[in-house]
């Protein structure tokens, strides 16, 4: 008999979120600095830009998210180009990585704003973002690399469907992503996917199983 993972059902999107957040981060020693607008120029710093927004809340996410509204998302880019504007200082940017919530629910327009916003007077050496796999497409992807884009990762979490519907997740068809990786990999995208053990109605087996699929399509991480 195959051994699966509990499901704690209506509690679940508390619960798995509270188990993950007290696992990873509560031995964690944090140190925060005073944070100095006026840096010089020479100033090299990473940049993370959090896109809050999602289609469905899924229940192992401890992150802040809300649910996608057009007119809330306006209100955002509009505020997030202004603190840009005011807050990131001049400098040099090694990395710069778009997470979420759901970045990709972004228009590449709307992503080729807000990068053109950073590099005002500031360099970017390499650029990354997340997203769902089902809201990537191929005319996606050949956007956001144009615009300057190295790397995606993707949150494909399951090949299950059973189990990413016990966590409140789109599912997305295995061609669908092979798809998108072999295309992304086409374009000189590196690509990372992201997989999830113990989720409520999957196996060790289940999870063997997709590592050893994922790897057969070969996305870099």
């Amino acid at each position: 008999m195959q051994q699966t993972f509990p499901d704690f059902g209506n509690t679940m999107p508390i619960t798995m979120a509270k188990r993950m957040l007290a696992r990873n981060f509560s031995r964690i020693q944090f140190k925060f600095e005073e944070v100095t607008w006026n840096e010089p120029k020479s100033s090299r710093f990473g940049v993370y830009l959090h896109v809050p927004f999602c289609k469905k809340l899924c229940a192992f996410c401890p992150f802040y998210k809300v649910l996608y509204d057009e007119q809330l998302k306006d209100a955002y880019l509009n505020a997030l180009t202004k603190e840009i504007k005011m807050r990131i200082p001049q400098g040099e940017i090694p990395w710069f990585y778009m997470g979420g919530g759901t970045p990709n629910l972004l228009d590449p327009p709307e992503i080729e704003e807000i990068i053109s916003t950073v590099r005002d007077n500031r360099s970017i050496d390499n650029m990354g973002m997340e997203g769902t796999p089902r809201q990537f497409t191929r005319t996606y992807l050949r956007k956001i690399k144009a615009i300057g884009m190295d790397k995606i990762s993707m949150g494909i979490e399951s090949l299950n469907p059973e189990a990413l519907h016990h966590v409140h997740r789109d599912v997305t068809n295995k061609k669908h992503i092979t798809n998108l990786i072999e295309y992304a990999k086409d374009l000189g995208l590196s690509v990372n996917v992201d997989l999830m053990i113990g989720l409520p109605s999957q196996t060790n087996e289940d999870f063997l199983r997709d590592i050893k699929e994922l790897a057969k399509i070969g996305p870099q991480q």
